[in-house]
């Protein structure tokens, strides 16, 4: 059996399996014929959630895999009332950083030249909005050590940005009329598995 053929079915095992049992929210799934790359991608997690009445920060993030190379998407997405926001591009070597409950420290560096943000202006309610990228390959040493112990600080930096985020245990955002509570701390401990192994009921 080719290559091309064990990608295309064990894709398909990962579609079934999430139609009848899955657990795990995904955003794409998707098999490239021109590349033969399977991808699968989480659907994005809040790991931080700022409120103000004039302005505003949430940072997301999203695991993904494509074929057997794991990667986490940042989006950090401000608003502002006050000021215009500028969008930042991350460029290769931008370093993501996580403390970890266990006292260890784990980096994952940009490998992407450059990934620019977008911004919009709302002329209406006069506010500023801006959404910036960054993609991070995670490497086999980083993933053994970030699914053993919870993550307290998130820290990147980068040549025009630097900034340390506080990952709470528990967090609660309100979307319409529910409440979604998220664990950031256990971003990776929870949600890797669901690119490694699809979850079953």
């Amino acid at each position: 059996m080719s290559v091309k053929s064990v990608k295309l079915l064990f894709l398909l095992w990962i579609c079934f399996s999430i139609l009848i049992y899955g657990q795990c929210n995904y955003e794409r799934i998707k098999y490239d014929n021109k590349t033969n790359e399977a991808t699968l991608k989480l659907s994005p997690i809040t790991l931080d959630l700022y409120e103000t009445p004039l302005n505003g920060r949430i940072i997301l993030a999203s695991l993904i895999r494509i074929d057997n190379k794991f990667f986490i998407e940042i989006e950090i997405t401000k608003d502002s009332k006050t000021q215009k926001l500028e969008p930042i591009c991350f460029r290769q070597g931008t370093k993501l950083s996580f403390s970890l409950k266990n006292n260890t420290i784990i980096s994952l560096f940009q490998r992407e030249k450059k990934i620019c943000g977008v911004n919009y202006y709302d002329k209406k309610n006069n506010y500023s909005s801006v959404s910036n990228y960054a993609r991070f390959i995670l490497t086999q040493q980083a993933y053994d050590e970030l699914i053993q112990s919870e993550v307290i600080l998130m820290k990147i930096i980068a040549k025009n940005y630097e900034n340390t985020f506080v990952l709470k245990t528990e967090l609660e955002e309100q979307f319409e009329d529910q409440i979604i509570t998220t664990n950031p701390s256990r971003f990776f401990i929870d949600n890797i598995k669901c690119l490694t192994n699809p979850q079953f009921k």
